[in-house]
């Protein structure tokens, strides 16, 4: 069950993530969280940033996960643990559906689901440290 505060809402930059990272670890270790799932990477990488400014070492001292997979992740310190999503694959399925819609052959209503890939780095392995 998430601590009190431990959820905290706002934009999906670098400096929120930073903050927050701060705000939600900065305290005894049994009064912190374990994990962060941070809503993309370049938020992950401020709370990174932040837990480094309080002493802390993602990886080591919790884990972290961002989300979009971004291309510069693989070589951060500790390599960011990320939800990767197939922009291949979803740009040419949505040029499928345009072109079924536009040709009469399925509605404006239909939906298409695209699996993420989780891709596990060190941010994440903590407990391996």
């Amino acid at each position: 069950m998430p601590g009190e505060g431990w959820l905290v809402r706002g934009e999906g930059s670098y400096e929120f993530g930073y903050e927050s990272a701060i705000h939600i670890l900065d305290g005894p270790s049994d009064a912190r969280p374990t994990a962060i799932i941070a809503f993309n990477d370049l938020m992950a990488i401020g709370v990174i940033e932040g837990a480094r400014s309080i002493g802390l070492q993602a990886g080591i001292d919790f884990a972290v996960t961002g989300f979009d997979d971004a291309p510069f992740t693989q070589y951060l310190n500790p390599p960011l643990t990320t939800v990767r999503q197939p922009v291949w694959e979803i740009g040419e399925r949505a040029i499928e559906l345009l072109l079924n819609i536009l040709n009469g052959r399925v509605g404006a209503s239909q939906q298409i689901l695209v699996a993420p890939e989780l891709v596990i780095r060190r941010s994440s392995d903590f407990r391996l440290g």
